[in-house]
């Protein structure tokens, strides 16, 4: 089994919203994205999409693309939350809609192939926020960590129950700085596992993403643009 990760899809939802100010990687990238999804994912292998996946500003109108999504190669598809995910729904009911979606808010497991996950939305950084929202925004980015905490503390023993290369970490932004210098949200993610994915910066901010390993963590940037429309292979022979 291959674990694959690709963010930020940006699926255009009704309103047929593009990314076409981001450059022209971005026109008719739905097409792109489909035809290098099959041929680099296969049935048995999982992926992992962290965050911004729908334009949708509802559950009812991102069943069309999800349902799409549910049917391209892969044994599960694992969805984590980002800061456009206005359409999230109750978990439940998203996986009965769909066979190979799982829904990952928090730590979630997937039994059926012994591996677990750590998924937050994260935050700007502290050191980049500035300005007269600087106390909000900092709040926000506090909520992150503490919730992330919250679900290694719930968990431990499931999380020390697997080797440490079967317990992956998704964060929709950037859990690292810049200049490779960890924030608070490496702390919790380090002490189990052995990879975390992450996206959301487009266009020339891509270039400010930092990817390496810290502490035994692997980050591995996978904005979908940045990354060709192509899932990338995180982890083989689990």
């Amino acid at each position: 089994m291959r674990v694959l990760a690709i963010g930020d899809l940006h699926l255009p939802g009704p309103q047929n919203k593009t990314m076409d100010e981001f450059g022209p990687k971005w026109r008719e990238h739905v097409h792109a994205l489909e035809k290098n999804w099959r041929e680099i994912v296969s049935g048995n292998d999982v992926v992992l999409i962290p965050g911004d996946i729908t334009w949708a500003s509802s559950y009812d109108e991102a069943k069309a693309e999800l349902r799409w999504l549910d049917g391209l190669p892969g044994r599960i598809k694992v969805l984590s939350r980002g800061n456009h995910e206005y359409w999230w729904n109750r978990v439940e009911r998203m996986e009965a809609d769909h066979k190979t979606l799982r829904f990952a808010n928090g730590f979630y497991s997937i039994p059926e192939v012994g591996i677990n996950i750590l998924a937050c939305v994260g935050y700007t950084l502290p050191r980049m926020i500035r300005g007269e929202r600087r106390a909000a925004e900092l709040e926000n980015y506090c909520r992150q960590l503490q919730n992330l905490w919250t679900s290694v503390r719930s968990h431990v023993e499931a999380l020390a129950a697997v080797p440490r290369a079967r317990n992956f970490a998704m964060v929709h932004y950037p859990p690292i700085e810049s200049d490779g210098t960890p924030s608070g949200l490496h702390e919790p993610i380090r002490l189990y596992c052995a990879d975390c994915v992450f996206g959301h910066l487009h266009g020339e901010q891509g270039r400010t993403a930092w990817t390496g390993r810290i502490n035994g963590t692997t980050y591995h940037f996978v904005a979908a643009d940045w990354i060709g429309f192509k899932p990338a292979v995180i982890a083989e022979n689990l």
